[in-house]
């Protein structure tokens, strides 16, 4: 008998993201959006795609949130996922299949693809594999900020991705940040060009002086 899925997602002011991450995960059986009180679209959105909206105030505890999700779930495997994330064609096909044909894992290791100003990156750091798929019941989330995902079981690798093109759609931040660097040495070269100045100007006293 084929096993269900839930995606989890947190969220944050996330409606310029969002729709794409919910468009590729349709085909899930349950999709849950945890809500850190957003003041734009995000939970209409959320909504208008069938998922399962829980609202609540962020508790510090990035841990916490997903543990709430957890709770809400009924899928046996749960995805998580972030909002600027979308499942490939490759990920769902074999996803689709563990759901069919089961694991002997308790959750498996998925390789997340980023984008950087329409590029993919395949190297330092951003081509990695992190724990995102799990069986619901043998998963529980602890820390604050850098949450950990404890598993009950092995951990497994599949084939398929998660696209994330997160700094991909931000070119503008991205050039702001060259800017603001470019205006902090423009800066800094002043300041040594003032403080060389300044000493030049300072006589310089010899030692029977002193």
């Amino acid at each position: 008998m084929r096993e269900r899925l839930t995606i989890l997602i947190l969220t944050k002011n996330e409606e310029t993201k969002l729709p794409r991450c919910l468009e590729s995960v349709r085909w899930a059986d349950e999709v849950i959006v945890v809500d850190g009180q957003s003041t734009d679209r995000t939970r209409d959105l959320a909504r208008q795609f069938g998922a399962t909206v829980i609202e609540r105030p962020f508790s510090g505890s990035f841990a916490e949130e997903r543990n709430a999700g957890l709770a809400a779930a009924h899928g046996d495997w749960v995805l998580q996922m972030d909002a600027d994330e979308a499942v490939s064609p490759g990920l769902r096909a074999a996803i689709e299949r563990l759901l069919r044909e089961g694991s002997p894992h308790a959750a498996l290791k998925l390789r997340r693809r980023n984008e950087f100003l329409g590029r993919e990156m395949r190297y330092g750091g951003w081509y990695h594999y992190h724990t995102a798929l799990f069986r619901r019941q043998l998963a529980r989330y602890e820390g604050l900020v850098h949450e950990r995902l404890q598993i009950q079981g092995t951990v497994g690798v599949p084939a398929g991705w998660f696209e994330q093109g997160q700094l991909a759609g931000h070119r503008r931040a991205v050039y702001a940040l060259l800017d603001r660097a470019a205006a902090d040495d423009r800066l800094v070269d002043d300041r040594a060009r003032r403080v060389e100045r300044d000493e030049q100007e300072v006589p310089v006293r010899s030692s029977a002086e002193r």
